[in-house]
């Protein structure tokens, strides 16, 4: 955890806020590649995700590949449509509880903008830096 807190530290804040949740929520964060930085939130707190690395997940569960496909998709589609309906929908579909939006999330896709834009369906629990974490309400 020391290279997190050097190299990655918003992050490395996160991931301690993380720790502190009770139960096993799942964490609604960017998809990655192997060994790139992305997925740092489930990587070092042990939540589940949506999808994790491309990689490891073909390696365990090839025979479910479209399902894989499916969820990399939607995942894109969370981050960046701008449908409140249709991203409210796949939260629920996958039972997700956070959206994290941070390094990795910022790179890849838009600001966070329709997460904070509607209070009514989220509500941000988290915020350090540029990272956002935001609570779906039930």
């Amino acid at each position: 955890m020391e290279y997190v807190k050097k190299e990655h530290p918003q992050d490395y804040q996160a991931i301690l806020w993380f720790r502190n949740i009770t139960g096993q929520p799942v964490i609604l964060q960017a998809p990655g590649e192997l060994y790139q930085w992305n997925t740092a939130i489930t990587t070092f707190t042990g939540l589940p995700t949506v999808i994790g690395w491309a990689g490891h997940e073909l390696n365990w569960r090839f025979p479910k590949r479209s399902e894989i496909d499916v969820r990399w998709s939607d995942v894109g589609k969370i981050y960046t449509s701008s449908d409140i309906t249709e991203v409210s929908g796949l939260l629920r579909k996958y039972n997700v509880s956070y959206v994290y939006f941070g390094e990795a999330e910022s790179k890849r896709f838009r600001n966070p903008g329709l997460f904070e834009e509607h209070p009514e369906t989220f509500s941000k629990v988290f915020e350090y830096g540029d990272v956002r974490v935001f609570k779906l309400n039930r």
